[in-house]
């Protein structure tokens, strides 16, 4: 199968298209992309006529979107792990938020990412179906940053998560995220949140001992499903490296593995 995949460089104002051995190149320049030097977008196998779920994907600091197609395989991964999902990973400045820390940054961010899905797609799909998309968040290390700054200041589409996933990025405060955790039990259909971790240990225990003086349930190790609602912290031991965390965990393609299980 084709890989439908765009990479979206912030250097030229009209569309200019060319194959590579990846699938379908694009390079524009259109806000809200335009902040930054690249994005990354995937539809492969993505069926029209299923109910779907766009993953957000924040990378590392210093990542690059050669080390989340070639190491990390992360378009692969939601790919195969055959729940209807396409892919939206934006390549942020190190150490940075980006522009989600602006208001209502998320919400633009989204609708342009609705157009490009639509446009990579051929057409099979509006805009409006990825508009309407529930979204799952999933950060991994410094990506933390991003997650947290949308969170506080992302707008009407803060209300479309369906669920976060940490991977080994709970650093800093933890405390808009423990809200958030807490904000889903007055909703009709509550989001999930999974923090996995080998080596940032002091961060999802601050996070720990926050939900326990709200007395916030969580599981420590993570289930055969993810249902809404779910609180999961889960220790995977120092012996795994936080540069494989996204390409062997657990196990092999772990976030695969995480989105099979929603």
């Amino acid at each position: 199968m084709q890989t439908a995949l765009v990479f979206a460089a912030a250097l030229f104002s009209a569309a200019v298209l060319s194959t590579s051995a990846i699938g379908v190149m694009a390079k524009f320049k259109s806000p809200p992309f335009d902040e930054y030097p690249n994005a990354l977008l995937s539809a492969e196998g993505f069926d029209p006529h299923r109910p779907g779920v766009m993953v957000v994907y924040f990378h590392g600091h210093g990542g690059t979107l050669g080390d989340m197609i070639d190491r990390q395989f992360i378009p692969q991964q939601v790919a195969d792990a055959n729940v209807n999902a396409v892919l939206v990973a934006p390549r942020l400045r190190k150490r940075a938020t980006g522009r989600f820390s602006e208001q209502d940054f998320f919400t633009a961010f989204l609708d342009e990412a609705a157009e490009r899905l639509a446009t990579i797609t051929g057409g099979r799909a509006s805009a409006d179906v990825f508009r309407r998309m529930p979204v799952v968040i999933v950060f991994y290390s410094g990506g933390y940053l991003p997650a947290r700054a949308l969170l506080q200041n992302g707008g009407g589409a803060v209300d479309r998560i369906l669920g976060i996933a940490s991977f080994d990025g709970m650093y800093g405060d933890p405390s808009v995220f423990a809200q958030w955790i807490a904000e889903q039990k007055n909703k009709e259909t509550p989001g999930f949140f999974v923090s996995i971790y080998a080596q940032t240990p002091a961060g999802n225990a601050k996070l720990k001992h926050v939900l326990d003086g709200a007395r916030m349930p969580y599981r420590e190790r993570l289930g055969e499903h993810i249902r809404a609602g779910d609180t999961a912290i889960v220790d995977l031991g120092a012996q795994v490296s936080h540069r494989d965390m996204m390409s062997k965990a657990w196990t092999d393609g772990p976030l695969g593995d995480l989105l099979r299980r929603m």
